[in-house]
């Protein structure tokens, strides 16, 4: 059984984390439970030697974790999973090697979104009104007192934890949720 939250320390997992494709395996983990690679692949639209390499330096470092197999004979494939249901960045911003992987980390995953919401925008899934709205981005520039920032925080963490698989596998539609704060502070 995976933990609940996992939090991202080591600056070597993070380092592997700003490399798209591996961000990319990481959250697709993340969001189905245990996989193949075959599977990984497939969904990545990517060749499965090459994610199947990028899986073991996920493993190595901690990223992903064995998870068992699935199926018997020539047939029988090996599983992985997320350490946990939350992969949680924690790192000092004071070390300027981990903040550069931080930053690249988060440029990838805006680069994903828009990826993503162009795709949706060419098919025709993305709705944008509603209540079964699928397609956001909003944005405000605002200034918060230290109590409402804790506010904000916290209804960060509830969002997370809805987001946070606890569906069957293939039950629901598959969505990317993507939250960033950052503090703006005037030029000097």
């Amino acid at each position: 059984m995976p933990l609940q939250h996992f939090d991202i320390t080591d600056p070597t997992q993070l380092v592997s984390m700003a490399l798209p494709v591996r961000a990319e395996i990481i959250d697709l983990v993340s969001g189905l439970g245990p996989v193949s690679c075959e599977e990984i692949a497939s969904m990545l639209g990517k060749r499965r030697p090459a994610i199947h390499y990028q899986v073991n330096h996920l493993l190595r470092v901690g990223l992903l974790v064995p998870a068992g197999t699935r199926g018997s004979g020539r047939s029988q494939v090996d599983l992985v999973r997320t350490p946990a249901r939350q992969m949680r960045l924690n790192f000092d911003a004071a070390d300027t090697q981990t903040r550069a992987n931080f930053e690249r980390y988060a440029k990838l995953a805006m680069q994903r979104v828009t990826r993503l919401l162009q795709r949706a925008f060419s098919s025709g899934s993305a709705v944008v009104r509603g209540q079964r709205r699928n397609t956001l981005i909003a944005q405000s520039t605002c200034r918060l007192t230290q109590d409402q920032l804790a506010e904000v925080n916290r209804l960060i963490d509830v969002l997370v934890a809805e987001a946070t698989p606890r569906k069957p596998r293939h039950e629901g539609a598959h969505y990317l949720l993507t939250v960033a704060i950052a503090p703006v502070e005037a030029p000097k």
